[in-house]
């Protein structure tokens, strides 16, 4: 067994270990913050955003529900007339934009997920590089029968690994290493771990846009569905309920699947899963705690890498409220359309009124011209009778319509019989 170097000098021994203990150790340090850094960033802001879609994925199923029994009970063969259709569409919509594009939309656009993860995660570097200086300065630790057998420290480390093992009974004689742990810890940070964190930064925030970009899609779709007349038939042409019922119901069908989908993706959009994936660093730590203190150990590298930009940060936020502002270019869609339904309804209201008025002042002008007719036929044959009959009709006559006339004005006749 070899000496150590420390024990022929007189040098305090260091505190004895084992790799697999130091490797484990510096893990903690590291790892954990960034670990909780990701936990609160689910909990903080993704939770809020998995509870509301849970919510109003359960208003649109009860919405659809609503829909459907409403289609099928319709009067009419096959669920309802065109108009029957229209209005129990009118009613859905609006239930929809109330119960769940108007929630979803609330919490999409005040919920700012990029520069709250960028401060926890710049926070769990500050607290990393504290837990750094509360562990040992240098640890001696028997070294492991595979400490060459490790992967992962570059392409010369691996080249003096393969040199050991083929010179291993003159070159690699050491059974006993010394581990400079806060310097093995301190690269393990800055060089396997944030080069790590700013990966996985980026992939959330590209998942996030995904994921709201889904969120996007499935709400065009469905505004396309509902509000546009369906595919082959343009404004204004006469629709069959069944054909209508069977179009819009299918967009209703399709966006609760998307909701439902969303709702069960919010756990993957979030990115917890690559920010808390240290199995490739602590990897990477293990072989390089293996092999510290010895001539295969790699060369220290220059400084640290750059850290997460915070522009970036903002820039994605930014990106995510104008996605939030599109949902809301839905509402408004649905809005207009709630609107000209309503001014459509009281159009054909008033129209309503005023044909009945109408038809009410022709039956009585017909009905008034009917006795006219009837007494015709009871006047005299004498002359003079007869223009003195004549002239008590023009009178009974010109009063009536004076007083269904619109302008009130009367109307002079002059009937005589020469």
């Amino acid at each position: 067994m070899t000496s150590n170097p420390r024990e022929q000098t007189g040098t305090a021994t260091p505190p004895q270990s084992d790799d697999a203990e130091i490797a484990t150790r510096i893990a903690a340090a590291v790892h954990e913050p960034f670990a909780d850094a990701w936990r609160d960033h689910e909990r903080a802001g993704w939770r809020q955003i998995r509870r509301t879609l849970q919510r109003v994925a359960a208003a649109h199923e009860a919405a659809l529900t609503e829909f459907t029994a409403a289609a099928e009970a319709a009067p009419g063969a096959g669920g309802g007339g065109p108009d029957e259709v229209e209005d129990i569409l009118a009613q859905y919509r609006r239930r929809v934009a109330r119960r769940v594009l108007r929630p979803l939309h609330v919490v999409l656009g005040h919920t700012p997920l990029a520069v709250p993860l960028h401060r926890s995660l710049v926070a769990a570097a500050d607290r990393a590089r504290q837990r750094l200086r509360e562990l040992p300065e240098r640890v001696a630790a028997p070294v492991a029968p595979d400490a060459l057998a490790g992967a992962g420290l570059g392409a010369a480390a691996a080249a003096k690994r393969l040199w050991a093992r083929a010179l291993r009974p003159m070159v690699w004689r050491l059974e006993v290493h010394e581990v400079e742990v806060t310097r093995v810890a301190r690269r393990h940070l800055e060089h396997d771990v944030l080069p790590g964190q700013e990966r996985a930064f980026r992939d959330s925030q590209r998942g996030r846009a995904r994921w709201l970009g889904r969120v996007e899609r499935a709400w065009s779709r469905w505004t396309r569905a509902v509000l546009l007349p369906p595919k082959g038939r343009q404004p204004g042409e006469s629709r069959d309920g069944v054909d209508s019922a069977h179009t819009f119901l299918g967009a209703a069908r399709r966006l609760q699947r998307e909701l439902e989908v969303l709702r069960d993706g919010v756990a993957a959009a979030s990115g917890r899963a690559a920010g808390e994936g240290f199995a490739r660093p602590s990897e990477t730590l293990r072989a390089r705690v293996a092999v510290a203190g010895t001539f295969v150990a790699p060369s220290p590298a220059a400084g640290p890498p750059r850290p997460v930009d915070r522009d970036p940060a903002e820039s994605w936020d930014r990106w995510a409220d104008e996605s939030a502002a599109r949902l809301e270019l839905h509402r408004s869609l649905l809005a207009l359309r709630t609107a000209a339904d309503a001014i459509r309804s009281r159009l054909a209201g008033s129209w309503d009124g005023t044909a009945r008025e109408v038809d009410g002042l022709l039956d009585r002008v017909t009905a008034a011209l009917d006795e006219g007719l009837e007494r015709a036929g009871r006047l005299p044959e004498d002359l003079e009778r007869l223009n003195a009959g004549l002239s008590a009709e023009r009178e009974r006559t010109l009063g009536a319509l004076g007083q269904h006339s619109p302008s009130g004005a009367d109307t002079v006749v002059s009937v005589e019989v020469m």
